[in-house]
């Protein structure tokens, strides 16, 4: 039992220490992506978007934006269920959008 837990501990440390040494979405990557989310169509503007979101650096107003831009496209794809989704979640972080 001593042994699996220090085999363990040595296979999480090294997942820490691979998970420590990629690289984060670079600034000008997401810059890029605020302007495929904000002026793209299609797959290529649900992608952006998505990177943006799952980045965790917007602020509550500019992840409001990004989830109403995404869902926006989702809408005019008929995707009317993802659309719904990502509307009532811009609605939840800005009442204005509602």
């Amino acid at each position: 039992m001593h042994r699996i837990g220090f085999v363990g501990l040595v296979a999480g440390l090294c997942l820490a220490a691979f998970c420590a040494g990629m690289p984060a979405r670079a600034a000008g990557d997401l810059k890029q992506d605020w302007q495929i989310c904000s002026g793209a169509t299609g797959e290529e503007a649900i992608t952006a978007c998505t990177a943006l979101i799952e980045s965790g650096t917007l602020s509550s107003d500019d992840l409001a934006l990004v989830y109403d831009n995404r869902g926006m496209t989702y809408y005019s794809q008929g995707k009317n269920d993802l659309a719904r989704q990502d509307l009532d979640r811009a609605c939840q972080l800005d009442d204005l959008r509602c």
